[in-house]
């Protein structure tokens, strides 16, 4: 009897963790945390490829070869006596058109370099009190079959309807570049003359072609 009453007792105090950890609420899993994704490379941003510069208009004078700026848009002449004319890109802020006009008056036409000097620096009114000749910038260059007097004079562009006339509107702040070419060969038929004009900050931006278009002239 006691034997049985022992082993109860053992099998009832056996049961009991067992029945107690049947109880216990079971552990939640822990999720894992994703593994943080690698940093990404830096993406250099890809500069736009650059323009191509326009080719140049290609002009010939009877002689005189040459090339204009490409970025000069060329439209049709108006007016007499103008061979060629083009339009200059405007600079930020301009409202105005610059625009480069060649003009020829027939062979040996159009007055000495002098006249047309004096013409051109008529054309161009400078605040009272000044000295023209120290705001000109005037120059000559030569080479063979040729000799070419450059004019370069700021001020205030007394705009005409037409050659002489009396009546003008004032552009102030222009500036004007002006180069009389003369031929220096027989037969040959100079002289032409270029002339650009407009708002200053136009002219600025255009001088280095200008002065490429000087360069490239030469007796063909």
């Amino acid at each position: 009897m006691r034997t049985w009453l022992l082993m109860g007792a053992l099998l009832s105090g056996a049961a009991a963790p067992v029945a107690l950890a049947a109880k216990m609420p079971a552990k939640k899993a822990v999720p894992k945390k994703a593994p943080k994704p690698a940093p990404k490379a830096a993406v250099k941003p890809v500069a736009p490829a650059a323009a191509k510069p326009a080719e140049p208009h290609a002009i010939n004078l009877g002689g005189v070869a040459g090339a204009v700026p490409g970025e000069w848009t060329k439209v049709a002449p108006i007016g007499q006596f103008r061979l060629e004319q083009f339009l200059l890109p405007r600079a930020k802020g301009d409202t105005a058109d610059a625009s480069f006009i060649i003009f020829h008056f027939g062979q040996g036409g159009g007055g000495t370099v002098a006249d047309n000097m004096r013409r051109w620096i008529g054309m161009m009114r400078q605040p009272e009190g000044t000295d023209v000749s120290q705001v000109a910038k005037a120059e000559k260059i030569e080479r063979e079959g040729l000799r070419i007097n450059v004019l370069d004079l700021p001020g205030t562009y007394l705009e005409r309807p037409f050659p002489m006339s009396d009546q003008f509107t004032a552009r102030p702040n222009y500036r004007m570049l002006a180069a009389i070419i003369e031929t220096t060969k027989e037969g040959a038929d100079g002289p032409y003359y270029f002339r650009i004009v407009g708002p200053a900050r136009s002219i600025e931006a255009a001088k280095p072609g200008w002065d490429k278009l000087l360069a490239s002239l030469k007796f063909d």
